[in-house]
């Protein structure tokens, strides 16, 4: 017997399949919007670097350039692999470091005015909260790997009730 009526198809693993799928595009979209902060902020500390004074941008100056470009790197590595855990606690670290080196930079008055560190710090704060986010995303799964698929079920196709 031949069931052209919709109502006939049982649409719950779809459905599974379908909330799957966003939860995958928005992870995603965070680690997009990750990358592009920690690529923003090499770029901003990059330019207010060089308004430092000659002793603070060879000194402190160059501590703040490797350090917004290990928070990049750490991050598209981390992207990367299926095992994020380690790298993700060398990004926590290098976050941490990232704004004591801005605390001091603030200290010593490298900073041209404050609105320079206030948008630096700015950024660096958006990052440590998304890193929690996806810290926090990995913590929920089994292993830390990734999204938990449920064991020994099919999230794909539609199936017919008989």
């Amino acid at each position: 017997m031949r069931h052209d009526s919709w109502h006939d198809y049982e649409f719950k693993p779809f459905l599974s399949s379908l909330s799957l799928v966003m939860k995958i595009v928005v992870k995603r979209m965070r680690y997009s919007h990750l990358y592009k902060q920690s690529y923003e902020l090499c770029l901003y500390i990059e330019g207010v670097v060089d308004n430092f004074s000659r002793a603070s941008k060879y000194s402190i100056g160059i501590d703040l350039k490797d350090s917004s470009r290990q928070i990049l790197k750490l991050i598209v590595r981390a992207k990367g692999r299926r095992n994020k855990r380690d790298l993700l606690i060398k990004l926590r670290e290098e976050i941490q470091e990232m704004k004591i080196l801005l605390h001091l930079s603030l200290d010593i008055m490298a900073f041209p005015d404050f609105e320079s560190f206030e948008r630096a710090i700015s950024l660096v704060a958006d990052i440590e909260r998304q890193h929690g986010n996806w810290t926090k995303g990995l913590s929920q799964t089994r292993d830390g790997t990734g999204p938990a698929a449920p064991i020994g079920k099919s999230n794909l196709g539609i199936r017919h009730k008989s």
